[in-house]
């Protein structure tokens, strides 16, 4: 539909240092799972 939307997520990235520059080498993003019940 084109609309923009938020939605609750985790997100890891692995980062390399390459001749004195930090690189992104590899990232997982996830939707956030829903909380659960306590007793």
């Amino acid at each position: 539909n084109g609309l923009a939307e938020t939605i609750p997520a985790r997100c890891s990235f692995t980062y390399v240092k390459r001749n004195g520059c930090w690189q992104i080498v590899d990232h997982h993003s996830s939707v956030r799972p829903a909380p659960m019940d306590r007793p």
